[in-house]
Order: structure tokens, then C-alpha cells, then sequence
């Protein structure tokens, strides 16, 4: 019986509960694995300890705290920046305003040492028709320069007024998101002494296979910080978004099998937030460049397979998963063009059969590939 719910357990977290789905070359395939795999999770949730259960439902909670806290990093990275750049505009502006302030100033004292004569003084004491003309374009020309000069200084005014409203709200964000990151190291803290103590009272068997798990996962973070990073620094290197809306990464199919976002696992209260979409393909279909990018990164992950990462600049970049063995035509450092073969469908990794597991990435971000300004309608 141990080995029977191990088996079942192996199958159940390793499909519902870390990110995989069954998937088929054909629907009819798709629609047989996914029947015996209903029939296996209503045994194996009768028989799964309530430790296992618990500590599946405490792993998709560090999970989703560890994201949090990985975004709020990137948005409060993102906030600094806006704030010193508001705060330079700021200075700066002040600058410009104490200047003109001061040669304002400059203007009315000279016009009380010329003892406050009004212009049309000026023009009654003209000699001749020569010197009114003269007297009246110079009076002219002072005229203008001194409204300029008041319009500039209301202007100045102005923008610094604006900019430090602007510079409040973003101060107030970054303060929110401090707070955000407090109460997420607080819930991730709890939940991992949670995890702890239901580990520490599994049974060998157990423990040995939430070691796998965790390996697992550990493994999905990996590639996770990677992407996230490599997507940070393609904003920071302030190269430009090559534009367009991306191409369907798999011509010979655009069957989804998974959707991007929140998916129920099958226990209560848990749930895997996947950062991509999964594309049932048959073995070896091309996989296909989305957009022109360079290849950044090409490697092997035990737990996503072989995959490739497309920088398109600006910030954004794809990531193409489970690929098939010695299927890839390109390297890092390539350029590669919309449309381009880089790959071919495999199930590498963890996966239950082939697929194309596609994501993503805007400054740190996983996104949604199916919103209009990326794959747009599918």
C-alpha cells in the first residue's frame, strides 16, 4: 500500500501540483491521459497524508510570497529611479526659477533707479519723430522680454509644483510597497517554520520524496530569477523595444493546454501560478523566434528541459521550454529574426509529453503572452 500512495503521490504533485499538465500530439491522446489522470487524483486524495497536504498547500504559498516579494523588488528598484530622476527635475527647475527671480528683481530695481518713469514718460519726452520711433521699439522690446520673463517664472512655478506632487505620489508607492515587502518576509517566514515542523514528522518514504519536490521547485526558481534578471537587464541597458506584435511561436499548432495565471492543483486552497502558456505540439514541430532578438541564454534545467531566452530589447524577452533534444539551431549571442526556427517541440524536463512551454518577461515581470501587444489575437 506505501507503494501505492507514493506512486500516486509522485504522479499527483509532479502533474497537479508544480506547474505540468498532461499533454498530447493529438486531442484524442490528450483527452485518455487526462481521464486516467482524474481517475489516480480522486484515489490519491483519499490516501495523501494530511502532512503532504499541508505542506503542498504551505509550498504554493512560499512560492507565491517569494514572487511578491521579487516583484515588489523590481517595482521598488523602478520607483527609486523615478523618484531621483524627479527629484533632479525638481533642483534643477528650482534653479532656473531662483535665476529668473533674480534678474526680475534686477529689473524693477533699475526701473526704480530710472526713477520710476512709466513708458508713456518715455515716449512724451521724445525729441523728434526719429526718437519716438527709436524710444518706442526699445520700450518695445523691454516690454515683451519683461512678460516673457513673468510667463517663464509662472511656468517655473508651476512645473515644480506639479513635480512635487508627482514626487509625493511615487514617495507614498514606495513607501506602500516597503510595507508589502515586510508582510510578505513575515508570511514567508511563518510559512517556512510551518514547513519545517510537518516535515520534521513525515515518515522516511516521505521525506525523501518532499525532497524531490522541493528539489523541483527549486530548480523552476532557477530559471525564474534568471529570466527575471536577464529581462531587468535588457531594461537597464536602455536598448530599444523592437516593436510589433509577436508571432504564434508553434505554426504547426495553437492548441492550448494550459493558460497562463492561477491554476487549481486538485488541494483545497493551493494553487500554481504559472507564468506562461503550454502549447501541445507533436515531436519536433518548430518552435519559432517571436519577434528579431539576440540569444542571451541557452541551457538544460532539469525540471524545464532544454530552453532558449530572446532578448527583443526595452525590457522584453521570450523564453521557449522543453525543447527536444539536439533540436536547437541556435546559440547565445545569435541574432535571430521574426519567424525564425530556433528549436523543436520536445518534453524535456518534467513534462508529460511534448509541448512548447512559452513565456513572457517585461523589466522583471512574467506576462501575460495571450494580451493584445504581444501574441494579440490567437
Amino acid at each position: 500500500m506505501k507503494n501505492k500512495i507514493l506512486a500516486f503521490t509522485i504522479t499527483f504533485v509532479l502533474i497537479f501540483g508544480v506547474y505540468t499538465r498532461i499533454f498530447a500530439a493529438t486531442v484524442n491522446e490528450l483527452q485518455t491521459k487526462k481521464n486516467q489522470t482524474q481517475q489516480e487524483l480522486t484515489e490519491v486524495k483519499t490516501e495523501l497524508s494530511s502532512e503532504m497536504k499541508k505542506i503542498s498547500e504551505l509550498n504554493e504559498s512560499i512560492a507565491d510570497n517569494e514572487e511578491k516579494i521579487s516583484e515588489l523588488n523590481v517595482n521598488i528598484s523602478s520607483l527609486e529611479k523615478e523618484i531621483s530622476e524627479k527629484q533632479s527635475k525638481i533642483n534643477e527647475a528650482q534653479e532656473k526659477y531662483n535665476f529668473e527671480q533674480e534678474q526680475l528683481e534686477k529689473r524693477l530695481v533699475a526701473n526704480y533707479k530710472f526713477g520710476g518713469a512709466s513708458y508713456i514718460d518715455v515716449l512724451l519726452n521724445s525729441t523728434d519723430l526719429t526718437s519716438f520711433i527709436s524710444n518706442y521699439y526699445y520700450i518695445s522690446v523691454i516690454a515683451k522680454s519683461d512678460n516673457d520673463l513673468l510667463q517663464e517664472i509662472e511656468n517655473k512655478k508651476n512645473e515644480i509644483e506639479n513635480s512635487k506632487k508627482e514626487l509625493e505620489t511615487k514617495e507614498n508607492e514606495y513607501s506602500e510597497a516597503k510595507k508589502s515587502i515586510e508582510v510578505a518576509t513575515n508570511n514567508l517566514k511563518n510559512d517556512k517554520a510551518k514547513k519545517d515542523t510537518y516535515v520534521a514528522g513525515l515518515s522516511s518514504e516521505q521525506k525523501d520524496l518532499q525532497k524531490q519536490i522541493d528539489d523541483y521547485d527549486n530548480e523552476i526558481k532557477k530559471l525564474e530569477a534568471q529570466a527575471r534578471q536577464v529581462s531587468i537587464n535588457s531594461g537597464k541597458n536602455n536598448s530599444t523595444f523592437v516593436g510589433g506584435t509577436m508571432l504564434w511561436p508553434c505554426p504547426s499548432s495553437r492548441y492550448i493546454t494550459s493558460y497562463f495565471g492561477a491554476r487549481n492543483t486538485g488541494i483545497p486552497g493551493a494553487s500554481t501560478n504559472h507564468r506562461g502558456i503550454d502549447i501541445g505540439a507533436s515531436s519536433g514541430a518548430a518552435i519559432v523566434a517571436v519577434l528579431d532578438g539576440t540569444v542571451v541564454t541557452s541551457s538544460y534545467n532539469s525540471a524545464r528541459g532544454n530552453y532558449l531566452m530572446v532578448d527583443h530589447g526595452g525590457g522584453i524577452i521570450t523564453l521557449y521550454q522543453h525543447g527536444k533534444d539536439e533540436t536547437k539551431r541556435v546559440s547565445v549571442g545569435d541574432k535571430v529574426t521574426k519567424g525564425q526556427t530556433i528549436m523543436g517541440v520536445g518534453h524535456t524536463g518534467i513534462s508529460g509529453g511534448d509541448h512548447l512551454h512559452f513565456e513572457v518577461w517585461k523589466n522583471g515581470v512574467p506576462q501575460n503572452p495571450l494580451q493584445s501587444q504581444y501574441l494579440g489575437s490567437y
